[in-house]
């Protein structure tokens, strides 16, 4: 009998061990370089487009390919395709420190790109020159903690211009997670545009149109989402389906900031995730599968998708 206790006492140690392993493990990608979308993902209309050249112009192939080169050399276990897609997404954050006056870095996929760019240093620094105007400094911030609502405020900037894809709700968490902070909203209701441009962002030749439109958005949305208190206290709203133009479904997050501010996850996460698939293959090409944080799945959280999903990638998975 006690033969058996210590078995089953040894069993369960074992179970535990492995189920730590488990969930630490990310879910696997099924990632393809072919699927990345053009011109960084931007949303239509935001006037983005001359700031991508600009960056395009001041990343030399030569350069790109000696980081891809080295980078691949360091880290056996990263995928050509996945590497493309780290290269994007920082290309997108690199746009947004040109908008931003703050733009922390929350992805350590991410950031080890942008380290190993710094291992060729008179490229990045004539990188940083040209696009920047002067050096781009690299301060991580990938272990995560930091301002929530310097997060939220990130998270909505990212949604207004470019598409959101599985691959970026992988590498740089669960978007919308946290709520804006309800003073900065207020600010940008009724503030003007120079006190606010001064405020929160940087003002160049190619960055002045879109820091307009990002202004406009921010004010629209918070007057939007007082007529939606008007005809609804606690809202109403339609369900993300798939991944992409997250733009409009950023006025939820707005709405449960302003009004339920100390309840907004319990609150906007119905609508910010959609039912996950009962399917053990992942997501069908229907549902939207938004949180890839295990906590949630129960609320919709389930981050792997199908070879059939048209919403993966931003253009569809690849078996």
């Amino acid at each position: 009998m006690e033969t058996v206790v210590i078995f089953i006492l040894i069993l369960f140690v074992v179970v535990l061990a492995l189920v730590g392993i488990f969930r630490k493990i990310k879910p696997t990608k099924n990632l393809k370089k072919e699927n990345i979308p053009e011109n960084l993902g931007a949303i239509e209309n935001t006037s983005i487009q001359p700031l991508i050249a600009k960056l395009e112009l001041a990343l030399p192939d030569e350069y790109i390919n000696q980081v891809k080169q080295r980078f691949l050399q360091q880290n056996a276990k990263v995928s050509e395709d996945e590497l493309e897609w780290r290269i994007f997404e920082l290309k997108r954050f690199f746009i947004l420190t040109r908008v931003l006056k703050t733009v922390p870095m929350y992805s350590e996929e991410v950031d080890d790109v942008w380290h190993e760019m710094l291992m060729f240093t008179q490229a990045y620094q004539t990188f940083s020159e040209k696009f920047n105007g002067s050096m781009l400094h690299h301060k991580p911030n990938v272990q995560g903690g930091g301002d929530p609502g310097e997060r939220a405020f990130f998270d909505w900037v990212f949604s207004q211009l470019f598409e959101v894809t599985t691959y970026s709700w992988s590498t740089w968490g669960d978007f919308f997670k946290n709520p804006l902070n309800p003073a900065q909203i207020t600010e940008f209701k009724y503030k003007d545009k120079e006190y606010l441009k001064n405020k929160y962002f940087k003002i160049t030749e190619e960055s002045n149109q879109i820091v307009d439109y990002l202004i406009t958005r921010l004010k629209e949305q918070s007057h939007q989402a007082d007529e939606i208190h008007k005809r609804n206290e606690k809202g109403a709203f339609t369900k993300q389906q798939q991944y992409g133009d997250f733009s409009n479904t950023s006025l939820i997050m707005v709405f449960y900031s302003i009004y339920y501010y100390d309840q907004y996850w319990l609150m906007a996460k119905a609508y910010l995730y959609s039912s996950a698939s009962n399917s053990s293959s992942g997501c069908t090409s229907a549902v939207f599968c938004g949180s890839a944080t295990s906590s949630d799945k129960n609320s919709g959280g389930d981050s792997s998708c199908s070879s059939g999903d048209a919403s993966c990638g931003g253009g569809g998975c690849s078996s």
